[in-house]
C-alpha cells in the first residue's frame, strides 16, 4: 500500500494572518496614542511659556499712573492724507474736556470709526481681534488693526509706538489695569482729549 504523503504535512494555521492584523491595529493606536500625548504636552508647554512671557512683559511695564492720562498734549491738525499740518504749542495746548460737553454727534462718529462697541466688549476685543487676523491673513500683515480706544489710550499715554510682541503684551495689560479702575465714560474722555484734529 502506498503512503498518502499529503496527509503527513502540517495543517497551516489560518489565524496567523488574523493575529498579524490585530498586531499592526495595536501598534498603530499606539502610535497615534504618542503623538496626541506629544501634542497635548507640547500645547501645555507653549501655554506656560506664553503665560511666564507675558507675566514677565506685564512687570517690566511703565508705572500706571493717572498723571500720564491727564498730561496736557498739544494739539495737532492732519490734512485728509495724514500729513501734520500745524502743532498747537507754545502755550496754545487744547484744554481737557469734559464728556458731557462733546456734542452726541461727534461721540457717535468717533465710536463708529474708531471702536463701535466699545461700551460692550470689555479691555480687548476678541470678536474683533479674530476678524483682523483673518484680514490681517489673507490681505498682508496690518491691513486691518484690531485695538480698542482703551489700548489706544494706553498706547498714547504708557507706551512708544514701537510694535513688538512685547509692547504688545504691556498694551494689554495695562488696558485690563485701565477698565479696571475707571468707567468706560472716563476712558472715552481720556481718549477725546488726546485725538487729533482731521482737517477734511
Amino acid at each position: 500500500m502506498t503512503e498518502n504523503k499529503g496527509s503527513s504535512q502540517p495543517k497551516k494555521n489560518g489565524n496567523n494572518g488574523g493575529k498579524s492584523n490585530s498586531k499592526k491595529n495595536r501598534n498603530v493606536k499606539r502610535t497615534i496614542i504618542k503623538i496626541i500625548g506629544f501634542m497635548i504636552i507640547a500645547f501645555f508647554v507653549v501655554l506656560l511659556l506664553g503665560i511666564l512671557l507675558f507675566a514677565y512683559y506685564a512687570w517690566k511695564a511703565p508705572a500706571f499712573t493717572e498723571a500720564k492720562l491727564q498730561d496736557p498734549i498739544p494739539a495737532k491738525i492732519y490734512d485728509k492724507n495724514g500729513e501734520l499740518v500745524k502743532t498747537l504749542d507754545n502755550g496754545q495746548r487744547h484744554e481737557h474736556v469734559n464728556l458731557k460737553d462733546v456734542p452726541k454727534s461727534m461721540k457717535d462718529a468717533v465710536l463708529a470709526t474708531e471702536d463701535n462697541r466699545f461700551y460692550e466688549h470689555g479691555a480687548l476685543d476678541y470678536k474683533r481681534l479674530f476678524g483682523a487676523i483673518g484680514k490681517n491673513l489673507t490681505g498682508g500683515f496690518g491691513s486691518e488693526g484690531a485695538s480698542t480706544l482703551t489700548q489706544q489710550v494706553v498706547k498714547d499715554a504708557f507706551l512708544s509706538q514701537h510694535k513688538s510682541i512685547g509692547r504688545k503684551a504691556q498694551e494689554a495689560y495695562l488696558s485690563y489695569r485701565l477698565e479696571q479702575e475707571y468707567s468706560k465714560d472716563d476712558i472715552f474722555q481720556v481718549y477725546l482729549n488726546k485725538i487729533t484734529i482731521l482737517m477734511a
